[in-house]
């Protein structure tokens, strides 16, 4: 269902109702995650609490930042062995990089204004990324420490941890807060694929079918045509979303979704993007670079695959993403050495390239009406009337501390929906499209 709406609205509106819906959804996403986190801690007796309960538990080295390679968890559901190793946190870091710089993310940025806006938008994200780590993570943690036996009942998942967080919400937040968390729960599972949908549809579209029909001397498409085209693409990508979804559901064994992402992650991440950053990065490099570094990258992914899929050889998760990545960086380098090999006018293309790079955005030349004002009035507007239907949530809130819960998340949401709608009259000089 969720994976229907996500469809429904990325296809019909493109990039900017993806903008749109997940400027809501985070701002959404914050408030309640924050009021949960808050309440867990309230249960626990705060901070001071929590650590008492950790201690008394005997779990002080189970929820240590960094563990030994050689740590045993106190816990029947099984852990990976080499997770959360310092090894683990390095790959961690360096998967970020790969996950935050792609052609699938690059749209966040490319969407803004001038480079300023982009620079923001970069240190707002890796900024709320430190400060959700903490927030996110508080809720399980009190759930391990206070409902763990419930946790270890839950049934129909490959792995029953990641039914903390659900579990732990049911048994702390009052009614109707429960309802908003399942909410914020498809709100992140939305803003996930919606930005994957448009983005990857755009790649597709813009990157691989019109210099494939200039190449094949296809008719080229242009204007309407090329909408329906990248629609029809847009589709295409979310019908099978839903179907791997189903796929790694029921393929996913004891591992659960985080070990089917870190899994997926450290086979198909490097191949996929580091080709790419070292472009950014070196200009000397040879088309066929690209490609022969991909290429030994997924021969190299296969065949690890393959002996871990007939109990050959283990590799844990960071022994794969950092093997991965020599295999993929490795070849892309060594070509650098025959760029003089390159075809004048492949190197010229690369010149004007780097040329674009680091010429400024002249907004109005090139981008035209600055609809930034539109933009907040209409996240301003849905914001107000989301802060009025959590407000509806005080009257079946049983506790003072639900009460108060629901009024901050409420004010919150209405607080960030009148900044933005007093910020959203264009200055006099301005003329904004409607």
């Amino acid at each position: 269902v969720v994976g229907g709406v996500v469809v429904f609205y990325s296809v019909a509106g493109g990039a900017w109702s993806v903008q749109i819906t997940d400027s809501l959804q985070s701002l959404l996403l914050v408030a309640v995650t924050v009021a949960f986190c808050f309440l867990s801690l309230h249960r626990i007796g705060g901070l001071e609490g929590l650590f008492a309960a950790i201690d008394a538990a005997g779990l002080q080295d189970d929820f240590a930042l960094v563990k030994p390679a050689n740590h045993e968890y106190k816990t029947p559901i099984p852990v990976e062995k080499g997770m959360f190793t310092s090894f683990w946190v390095f790959a961690m870091l360096f998967n970020s990089i790969l996950g935050a710089a792609n052609l699938q993310t690059s749209h966040r940025y490319l969407s803004l204004t001038d480079e300023r806006g982009a620079q923001k938008a970069a240190m707002l994200a890796g900024f709320l990324m430190i400060i959700g780590s903490l927030v996110w993570f508080i809720p399980p943690v009190v759930g391990r420490l206070l409902f763990s036996e419930q946790v270890e009942m839950v049934q129909g998942l490959g792995n029953r941890a990641d039914a903390a967080y659900a579990v732990t919400a049911i048994n702390i937040l009052p009614p109707g807060l429960v309802g908003l968390i399942v909410v914020a729960m498809a709100a992140a599972t939305m803003s996930s694929m919606d930005s994957f949908l448009t983005g990857s549809s755009g790649v597709i579209v813009k990157n691989l079918y019109l210099p494939l029909a200039r190449l094949l001397k296809w008719p080229q498409l242009e204007g309407l045509a090329l909408l329906r085209l990248t629609r029809f693409v847009n589709f295409g990508m979310g019908m099978w979303c839903i179907c791997m979804a189903f796929i790694l559901h029921n393929l996913g064994g004891s591992a659960g979704i985080f070990g089917i992402m870190m899994a997926t992650i450290a086979l198909l991440g490097p191949p996929t993007s580091l080709p790419i950053i070292l472009g950014l990065l070196f200009r000397k490099l040879p088309l066929w670079g690209f490609f022969l570094g991909m290429g030994t990258g997924f021969c190299a992914s296969l065949t690890i695959f393959l002996l871990q899929r007939f109990d050959i050889l283990f590799l844990m998760w960071y022994q794969k993403i950092f093997t991965m990545a020599a295999a993929t960086m490795l070849p892309t380098l060594v070509s650098r050495f025959f760029w003089h090999h390159s075809s004048k006018n492949f190197r010229d293309l690369v010149d004007n390239f780097f040329v674009q790079i680091h010429t400024p955005i002249r907004v109005k030349e090139e981008v035209g009406a600055n609809i930034d004002h539109t933009f907040l009035r209409t996240v301003g507007n849905y914001l107000l009337i989301s802060a009025g239907a959590v407000g509806l949530l005080y009257i079946p809130a049983e506790t003072p501390s639900g009460h108060v819960a629901v009024v901050c998340i409420s004010l919150f949401l209405l607080g960030i929906g009148l900044l933005m709608r007093l910020n959203s009259s264009p200055p006099p000089s301005e003329t904004t499209n409607p």
